[in-house]
């Protein structure tokens, strides 16, 4: 998918000044841009720096997606729920609405609540995803979740028991996921 922002029926947010947006339509030359950065995030969080690599290469497509690209700036399909709406765009759509049903983005170290709602190309599929202002963040958020109880993938040192961690766990729909990562992995 193509995703685009779904600004004519829902909430949006732009962050102000968003930087750290890497992309390139050579595969090769996005990692030689991200490696760095991520191998540092592995010596601190435990998470395999080529599981991370390769989940930034396909979900963002090298940063070339809608989503990657600043002002979102949200290189693994971060999502944040159903009804995530606390922190918005005010001339969008006019006064912040109260949150609904208690579901409200609180964030955490790497990311402060803001979320956008994105279509696939054809205004299907929408979904609220995490908005970032670096890839920094994104990178440092991924890690954190992929760390939790709930994934547990932390500290695995093995390429393909991380990414059937990651698969196990429900980080991605796709029933070729393992394949489609270690593909990147494996060039």
């Amino acid at each position: 998918y193509d995703f685009i922002a779904d600004r004519e029926t829902t909430y949006c947010y732009t962050p102000s000044n968003s930087s750290g947006s890497y992309y390139s339509e050579d595969r090769n030359e996005f990692i030689s841009m991200i490696a760095n950065e991520i191998v540092q995030d592995m010596q601190t969080s435990g998470i395999l720096a080529s599981l991370t690599i390769a989940q930034a290469t396909l979900e963002s497509r090298n940063g070339n997606s809608g989503l990657a690209k600043a002002p979102y700036n949200n290189y693994y399909g971060m999502t944040a729920g159903n009804k995530c709406t606390s922190k918005i765009d005010t001339s969008l759509r006019g006064p912040i609405p109260p949150a609904t049903n208690g579901n409200e983005c609180t964030g955490n170290a790497f990311w402060d609540g803001t979320v956008v709602r994105m279509c696939n190309s054809e205004g299907k599929d929408c979904q609220w995803y995490r908005v970032y202002d670096s890839f920094s963040n994104t990178t440092r958020d991924h890690s954190r979740l992929l760390g939790t109880d709930m994934y547990g993938c932390a500290g695995i040192t093995d390429p393909l028991q991380a990414v059937q961690c990651v698969q196990k766990t429900g980080y991605a729909a796709d029933p070729n996921y393992v394949d489609k990562i270690m593909g990147v992995i494996n060039t």
